[in-house]
């Protein structure tokens, strides 16, 4: 999906904010079609879900 691929690449920007909005718009993408994200996509949601707590953990 396109609009994780932006959240990642926000976030290696450095954009956290615009990073965090993006991964939620996905998230809502998901939810209201009613569908599980593919393993490729889940595996980058969690892992910048990840990288996004872990940053606000640390500043």
């Amino acid at each position: 999906m396109s609009i994780i691929n932006k959240a990642v690449i926000a976030f290696l920007r450095g954009n956290r904010d615009e990073s965090r909005s993006l991964l939620q718009r996905a998230q809502s993408v998901f939810k209201e079609a009613g569908i599980e994200p593919g393993a490729d996509d889940q595996f980058e949601i969690d892992w910048l879900h990840g990288q996004l707590t872990k940053n606000v953990l640390e500043t």
